[in-house]
């Protein structure tokens, strides 16, 4: 019971910091989102190495999170003024409930088409398939940290940087999947020694599916280039549309392949689902750029005329 606890007050207090921190993004204050970042981090370090080899090291862990989220929100509310309102919130959340509720609904639907593809392989592959998977997948913990931090911080500043001007074609998908191209390349080059070290016993199941995990990683990486593109350049239904081609080919890709190749084809099926969106995508984004073109076309046409 004193675990379920902790856990919801550390999950209150982890989405507040984590508001303070996209609040920060947002507001051209990157220097306290690092700082914000910095606590936690170093604090969850900390306390998993204080707390890792004891009996209580899940209290413990969760009253680290709590303490390190604590500070985080006193300081906000000192030092840059952050403090909650719910009435704000919803007077917020009533303005612009169109896009909260199709980016909620989006989010939805992926995280619910991976947990139920995940969920039908697992009785297909048992459980050293499934830790084969999630053990190649783990190596990329730190890269996904630096993606979730990049698309925080990417959509207000090229917001403010673009506004007036598309961004330059295929600019950002490049440096996202070049960034994943280079993390994965360090993966893919780990020894034995360290991988062992890392994943332990689970280490010699997933060794052989992290070249395929690296080519997922890329075309994930460069789906979130769209998916941000989208969201600056307010092309929501062309989000909408390739997330929701992500989440129907996230629920076929992955079973076929668990039913045809196993644990190797979990892996190449959750591939085929992120470049079945990217082509999705770069098509809306095709079809988009062509109507803007028109319309350009149109108005300097109209102006003409009237001139």
């Amino acid at each position: 019971m004193t675990e379920i606890l902790l856990t919801a007050v550390a999950a209150i207090l982890a989405v507040y910091a984590e508001t303070c921190r996209y609040g920060f993004i947002s507001s051209g204050l990157p220097g306290a989102a690092i700082a914000v970042d910095s606590l936690r981090v170093t604090a969850v370090a900390v306390g998993a190495l204080v707390f890792g080899g004891s009996n209580e090291s899940i209290i413990g862990v969760l009253t680290v999170w709590i303490s390190s989220s604590s500070v985080v929100v006193v300081i906000s509310g000192i030092c840059w003024r952050a403090y909650p309102s719910l009435l704000t919130s919803a007077i917020w959340l009533s303005r612009n409930r169109r896009q909260v509720s199709r980016f909620g609904l989006e989010y939805v639907a992926v995280s619910m088409s991976t947990q139920a593809a995940t969920l039908v392989a697992y009785p297909i592959l048992g459980g050293v398939g499934m830790a084969a998977i999630r053990g190649s997948q783990l190596l990329y913990s730190p890269y996904n940290v630096l993606l979730n931090g990049a698309r925080i911080a990417y959509i207000p500043h090229l917001r403010g940087k673009y506004e007036d001007r598309p961004i330059p074609r295929l600019k950002l998908e490049f440096q996202l999947a070049l960034s994943a191209a280079v993390f994965a390349i360090v993966i893919v080059l780990i020894g034995d020694s360290i991988g062992e070290s890392i994943l332990g016993d689970s280490w010699q199941f997933a060794e052989p599916l992290i070249p395929l995990t690296a080519l997922q990683y890329v075309l994930l990486a460069w789906y979130w280039g769209l998916v941000i593109r989208f969201r600056v350049s307010l092309l929501e239904g062309s989000s909408s549309l390739m997330r929701a081609v992500f989440s129907i080919a996230t629920l076929v890709f992955p079973v076929v392949g668990a039913l045809t190749l196993g644990a190797i084809g979990v892996v190449i099926g959750f591939s085929v689902a992120a470049a079945s969106a990217i082509v999705a995508g770069e098509i809306c984004l095709s079809l988009a750029n062509r109507s803007a073109k028109l319309r350009t076309i149109r108005d300097t046409r109209s102006e003409t005329a009237q001139t």
